[in-house]
């Protein structure tokens, strides 16, 4: 369940695992025990969609050297998911290693970091670790004497955790608190023991709440942790908790001008697949670092593109990044400031366009004669780079962290001596010449690679570590840390990949601490029905496999997609398989096949389907529905075809017909889709008999109008807005039945909210009341929500109800009901 704050009682104390951050470390950790039986608490200082500005000023940081993005501090669902630009590598050798006065090295070792990304690192759309595998004799500038290659591989739609994985609070056993910043932990001491009994949080009005757990896992990024860890006064005889920091400053630091021209498709340039993009870095041999001293940084070549010098653009572009940036968090004033900012800057516009042109014309370019060289470094961890705490405090009155890092003098010599490395090489081979950008390098490269690690170091030894090789603070009995503030060393890799492997080890220490004292999973019976579901987007992941999972008398019995990875349902982890590993065995005992892609896939995978016997398969297609030519003689392969349209059987539509005349016109306003909207109102006019037939529509830009059979008459205005849509039911005696109160409105329907959860919809006297599976799919509700502003979960039981009618023998919602509904929402 997903609860605000501001609503909880002062103390909540039934958890078995209390995790503070929702970032990935957080939510990888939480979604690895959501099956373990155990009761989870994932507590998250920010709100539940991107860019409130609610919490912003709760980023505030006191930056000494470097700057601390605002940005690289996101607070809400998702953490830093939500501006991660999907770049990932492993850490290399070298970074594990101990080296003599720098740091002792990481107490684990690089295969078992390795195993976890090959065993689930495809649940969070991370490859194999043998695809970041690149030999240096397979490069064409393989001549480059002196450096070794570093494979990175890049999501092209990087993975936002909020938007994947928000659907898993609807299990009974993930409960989300938001708007909750915590503030310290609450400890107490037994025969020299410490063990944290609580949190403190404070919600968004400041009021305080404690939250308890039997343990603790902080995750909310390096920086926040520390800080939590400092004002919580945890045990630190030897003063490590803060320092170590690191990060991985960058900047673009020189140029490169090849003698001949090189294809743009060349591996040390990005080149993109369907799902991956990957180039390859240069960095210094792990042999060399080992002899010479230097650290691990590395250089990648990105195309240039020689624009002309264009300040007045340049400064336009930048303000208005910069408003699309902060906008969303910002107070009204300064929005309007950073509109104004765009306002002065407009005379850039000219320069803006013919940038624009110019970068297009150099994109279609198959060959780049140039190459901007950019340069991520790594920090060793120095004791005095670190998180202390300011005088100055938040608005909660909690003192903000100071985090004081600068590159350092070996840092920057380790720059120095891969740049002359790449400059001898390109010169010795004659490939071309490099030219070092004006300025000192320590300048050229202070900008945060929101990369931030350290401050809580994992070691062996509590004298120069914080935590232990399993994450558990030395001197605490029940607490624990996750994500980047445990690196003992950086390296130069982006750190998301190894953050999700820690945390998915951490997941696994923790299930093994004690056994959980309710039931883990249980296997589906062998009785039960079995649904076999092809595709993996976002109406399987959160409609169809929680709906399925909730069906009495059903389970999911396998899911295919267009590539390998895995769905978190609500009682079970299940892998996707590749639909080219679709076989007669998976369908053969399987009486129902759902159907959740695009239409544009729909004929492909019905070929699919089809190549085995379906005489007796129920197929179930997802909406909207249609019914080309080609596809009638598919669909009769079946032995029945339905539509899954859910909102034919939203639980509140019986309200319509209990005391009031039959509805005699329907009016939705920016409340559905039309081809949703109009199955609804069919299932409205219906009065509680038969569906009625679609007599006529008529579509005239954003309004569509359709009369039914029996004489009901229904306007559908668009576009589609959950949060600010209508909806209004006029009856035969003129009584006005609507989701919101108007001027007019006798009556309003109303979800009847107990305890966070929607358990009924009442209208007037009226009510109707949901099952327990139902009360679950229909996830958090508070007495602010309407049965608009909720359609998307509602529509939840609504899919839970058609599934029931279709298992107990019934018709369900057919497939020419379903084409009728899209003609006349002009789908066809």
């Amino acid at each position: 369940m997903k609860f605000d704050a501001y609503k909880l009682p002062s103390v909540v104390n039934d958890y078995d695992v209390c995790i503070i951050g929702s970032g990935p470390a957080g939510l990888t950790v939480a979604l690895e025990l959501m099956h373990s039986g155990r009761r989870i608490c994932v507590l998250e200082s920010g709100g539940l969609n991107p860019g409130e500005r609610e919490n912003a000023d709760l980023k505030d940081v006191e930056s000494r050297g470097i700057v601390i993005r605002a940005d690289s501090r996101e607070r809400g669902l998702g953490g830093t998911s939500e501006t991660w630009s999907g770049f990932m590598a492993p850490l290399d050798l070298v970074d594990f290693e101990a080296r003599p006065g720098l740091h002792e090295g990481w107490p684990i070792s690089p295969p078992e970091i390795a195993s976890h990304i090959d065993r689930k690192g495809h649940r969070f759309s991370i490859p194999p670790s043998d695809q970041f595998e690149f030999g240096d004799e397979s490069l064409p500038l393989a001549s480059l004497q002196g450096l070794h290659s570093k494979t990175f591989q890049v999501q092209l739609k990087p993975l936002r955790f909020r938007k994947a994985y928000e659907h898993a609070f609807l299990s009974p056993h993930l409960d989300l608190i938001y708007g909750a910043t915590a503030t310290k932990l609450l400890k107490t001491e037994s025969d020299g023991a410490v063990t944290v009994e609580g949190v403190e949080v404070l919600d968004r009005a400041g009021n305080k709440h404690t939250v308890g757990a039997k343990i603790f896992v902080l995750a909310a990024s390096a920086i926040e942790s520390v800080r939590i860890a400092l004002h919580s006064e945890i045990k630190d005889p030897h003063d490590q908790i803060g320092r170590n920091f690191m990060n991985h400053p960058k900047g673009n630091v020189a140029k490169i001008f090849f003698s001949a021209p090189i294809s743009r498709d060349h591996p040390l340039f990005l080149t993109r697949g369907k799902k991956f993009g990957r180039y390859i870095g240069l960095r210094l041999p792990d042999e060399h670092q080992r002899k010479q001293g230097h650290l691990n940084a590395y250089l990648r070549l990105e195309p240039a593109y020689d624009f002309p010098d264009r300040p007045h653009a340049d400064r336009l572009s930048s303000a208005f990044r910069r408003l699309k940036r902060e906008r969303g968090e910002a107070g009204t004033g300064k929005r309007i400031q950073l509109a104004w900012n765009v306002v002065v800057e407009l005379r850039g516009l000219p320069g803006v366009i013919s940038k624009a042109v110019h970068r297009a014309k150099a994109k279609k370019q198959k060959f780049v004669t140039s190459a901007v060289v950019r340069c991520f470094t790594e920090m060793e961890p120095l004791p005095e780079n670190r998180i202390t705490l300011s005088e100055k405090k938040d608005r909660f009155g909690i003192r903000l962290p100071v985090v004081a890092h600068a590159n350092s003098v070996l840092s920057v010599a380790t720059v120095e001596a891969l740049l002359s490395t790449l400059k001898e090489s390109l010169a010795t081979t004659g490939l071309g010449r490099v030219e070092k950008l004006p300025g000192e390098l320590g300048t050229l490269l202070a900008n945060d690679a929101s990369h931030h690690l350290g401050g809580l170091r994992m070691g062996s030894d509590a004298r120069t570590s914080v935590v232990d090789q399993n994450l558990k603070f030395h001197n605490v009995e029940n607490l624990y840390a996750a994500g980047g503030a445990v690196f003992p060393t950086g390296g130069s890799a982006n750190p998301t990949m190894t953050v999700i492997a820690l945390s998915i080890r951490l997941a696994e220490k923790l299930r093994q601490l004690s056994p959980s004292k309710r039931p883990a999973v249980q296997a589906p019976r062998e009785e039960s029905a079995g649904f076999l579901i092809v595709g993996a987007g976002r109406r399987v992941r959160e409609d169809v496999v929680p709906t399925i999972e909730n069906l009495p008398g059903s389970h999911v019995a396998g899911i295919y997609s267009t590539s390998k990875h895995a769905l978190y349902g609500l009682n079970d982890v299940y892998e996707v398989a590749p639909l080219s590993e679709l076989n007669e065995d998976a369908i053969s005992g399987q009486k129902y096949l759902y159907v959740a892609v695009p239409p544009s896939q729909l004929k492909q995978v019905l070929e699919l389907l089809t190549r085995f016997d379906c005489a007796d398969k129920v197929l179930i297609v997802d909406t909207p529905a249609i019914l080309e030519t080609d596809l009638k003689a598919l669909y009769s392969k079946f032995a029945k075809v339905v539509v899954a349209e859910d909102c034919a059987y939203l639980p509140w539509i019986p309200l319509l017909k209990n005391s009031y005349a039959p509805v005699e016109r329907i009016e939705f306003n920016r409340s559905g889709f039309a081809y949703h909207a109009v199955a609804l109102g069919r299932a409205i006019a219906a009065n509680g008999g038969a569906r009625p037939l679609i007599k006529s529509s008529r579509t005239r830009r954003d309004r569509t109008t359709v009369d039914f059979s029996n004489g009901t008459s229904m306007a559908i205005v668009g576009p589609r807005d959950y949060r600010k849509g209508t909806m209004r039911f006029v009856a035969a005696d003129d009584t006005v039945v609507a989701s919101h109160p108007f001027p007019d409105t006798e009556v309003v329907i109303q979800p009847v909210v107990e305890n966070g959860r929607c358990i009924a919809f009442r209208q007037g006297p009226n009510s109707v009341s949901l099952s327990d599976e139902e009360v679950i799919l229909a996830g958090s509700f508070s007495s602010e929500d309407s049965i608009v502003s909720r359609m998307l979960d509602i529509k939840r039981v609504g899919l839970h109800r058609l599934l029931s009618e279709l298992l107990d023998g019934g018709d369900a919602y057919t497939l020419s009901e379903g084409v009728s509904d899209a003609k006349a929402a002009k789908i066809h």
